[in-house]
């Protein structure tokens, strides 16, 4: 088969991009579950026009 060859970005996070790996670091005032579901709210609203 073919090679494909593999780019990476750095830092930069756009539209382009489906997925990010991630490790925490440090912990902050918000808990980690609630700034992941901020996300998947906002998506929600979008998909549904609110």
């Amino acid at each position: 088969g073919k090679r494909k060859k593999k780019s990476v970005r750095g830092n930069i996070i756009s539209q382009d991009i489906v997925q990010i790996n991630m490790n925490i670091t440090r912990h902050g005032a918000k808990p980690i579950q609630e700034l992941l579901s901020l996300g998947e709210k906002k998506k929600e609203e979008k998909e549904t026009g609110k």
